[in-house]
């Protein structure tokens, strides 16, 4: 802890605790005071945080591998920080609302590709898991505790004050990030084409790069499973189960539970390669534990299930990031990461509106069932995947394990 301290990654993910706890104060806050307005108002605010998130993954990753990274983490910060102030005076226009949350989603995206970039900083290169392990427990507690106690201060307080929150949570990353000397200052690549200048390169990187295409998809699967599944859990509890909205909460905090362990968990695996049978592993996990409350729909196995399905989910959230990583030259790892973000917020949003249709359609236990499957398909892709490479004729492969120290082949970035 004291290495982590000196090199800046500790105040780092302090400060990524933080304000991940003020931003589900706001989350909650905001869908409890327009749920008066019925689900189409809910919809909307999260359909503009999704659009923001999307739009701002090209602009973040060309931002972070052109300029220097600490003062454009304390920029947005800053920026969403008088978001969160200004949202205060706009609660009774939801459409200035939604779009507030747009740019709050878009900032958000630097503040995220920033984030992972200084992280791995302040490491050395084989230590990536564990970094992003660092970062995502500490991004898990502070949104376990907002979960927590985001019902109860806009209950008891008012969504203005849980806005305020928010706000100086942003504030108290940005202090923080001020007074460390953690950054990153990266420099334009000889003969960067057009492309690579708007942050389109990333996504060109991905497309190029079979592994991590390959792994790319799983995690989308699983990410819309998992979607689905969580916007389901409120169906499952009050109507299968017959319990009320506090059984519900217990659920929603065994699944973040699970993801803190599953962030603690895999920081253990030994650094220097990548372990594709662990991402495997962690999506049959996932898939018996979204299978398991559809068929015997009680609370101790709802609750031991989302425990579980939390931790593989962290587990493969951050063997994905890690992996992006590696297969990715220094220079444009800010553009293929935010572009993996971005990939990753739209699918959560595809989830989200798919989710809807498929409850009502099938009911709460049978979409649980929709979602395994997806989840299944996710898995297959991944071993898919290690028996390509493995099939792979020993002429074409490099000397060195592929998915840690070389870097991904034929990436177009910088051309």
């Amino acid at each position: 802890m004291s290495s982590y301290r000196r090199t800046g990654l500790l105040p780092l993910s302090v400060g990524v605790g933080v304000s991940a706890f003020g931003a589900q104060l706001t989350q909650i806050g905001l869908a409890a005071h327009f749920r008066h307005q019925g689900p189409t108002a809910v919809s909307l605010l999260f359909v503009a945080g999704t659009a923001g998130g999307v739009l701002g993954g090209p602009i973040a990753g060309w931002l972070s591998d052109r300029f220097p990274n600490r003062p454009q983490l304390i920029g947005a910060l800053l920026a969403q920080g008088a978001i969160a102030f200004g949202m205060t005076a706009a609660l009774a226009r939801l459409p200035l609302v939604a779009l507030l949350i747009a740019t709050m989603s878009l900032t958000a995206t630097v503040t995220a590709t920033t984030v992972s970039m200084l992280a791995l900083r302040a490491a050395p290169q084989d230590q990536a898991v564990r970094v992003y392990s660092l970062v995502g427990t500490a991004s898990v507690s502070g949104s376990l505790t907002g979960t927590v106690l985001g019902g109860l201060l806009a209950q008891g307080f008012g969504i203005r004050f849980a806005l305020v929150i928010d706000g100086v949570t942003f504030l108290v990353q940005a202090l923080l990030m001020a007074r460390s000397r953690l950054d990153r200052r990266p420099g334009g690549q000889p003969g960067e084409d057009h492309a690579g200048r708007i942050g389109i390169a990333g996504l060109r990187h991905i497309r190029h790069d079979p592994v991590l295409l390959g792994r790319l998809v799983s995690q989308v699967l699983l990410i819309g499973a998992v979607t689905i599944a969580l916007v389901d859990e409120i169906f499952l509890v009050t109507t299968v189960m017959g319990q009320g909205t506090a059984v519900y909460g217990v659920m929603v905090g065994c699944w973040g539970t699970g993801m803190l362990a599953g962030s603690r968990g895999i920081a253990r695996i030994r650094p220097g390669r990548d372990r594709p049978g662990v991402f495997v592993l962690a999506s049959l996990g996932l898939c018996a534990a979204l299978l398991l409350p559809a068929l015997v729909p009680y609370v101790a196995a709802n609750g031991v299930a989302w425990t579980v399905g939390g931790a593989s989910m962290a587990v493969t959230t951050v063997m994905l990031s890690a992996l992006a990583r590696d297969r990715t030259p220094e220079a444009a790892q800010g553009r293929v990461l935010a572009g993996v973000n971005a990939i990753r917020v739209a699918a959560n949003g595809a989830g989200t509106g798919a989710a809807g249709v498929i409850v009502t359609r099938v009911g709460p236990r049978w979409t649980l069932v929709v979602a395994a499957s997806l989840a299944a398909i996710g898995t297959a892709q991944a071993v898919a995947g290690i028996i390509r490479r493995r099939e792979r004729p020993r002429a074409s492969a490099p000397s060195v394990p592929p998915e840690r120290t070389a870097p991904a082949p034929r990436s177009p970035i910088g051309r």
